[in-house]
């Protein structure tokens, strides 16, 4: 039986194996470090965003609180006037019927 040699290259082509191998985990760790990169933007960009919505939203919000707020201001004030209005014929229309009148002065 003859004893097992060793091809001439086998430490060469073992070696370049390695590189080989080496080269493609270096080449993944370039990827992932470029996508860790492009998320880490995006995430930004999209929290700036959300940002950006929400203190638009809160703008929004406060202008139609604030014209809530004008809205019904009006609102009771009209009420209130109709109320004091109706209350002053009801006086006149009593006086009226008593016989008497109530003297307006009009500047």
């Amino acid at each position: 039986m003859q004893p097992l040699r060793t091809r001439p290259d086998f430490t060469l082509v073992r070696r370049a194996a390695a590189n080989e191998k080496q080269r493609d985990a270096e080449q993944y760790a370039q990827r992932l470090v470029k996508q860790n990169q492009t998320t880490k933007w995006f995430e930004a960009g999209v929290t700036n965003a959300r940002r950006i919505n929400r203190k638009r939203e809160s703008k929004f919000e406060q202008e139609e609180l604030r014209m809530a707020n004008q809205e019904l201001t009006l609102r009771r004030q009209t009420r209130l006037r109709q109320l004091y209005e109706s209350e002053a014929q009801m006086y006149e229309a009593e006086l009226e019927q008593r016989g008497l009148a109530i003297q307006r002065e009009y500047a």
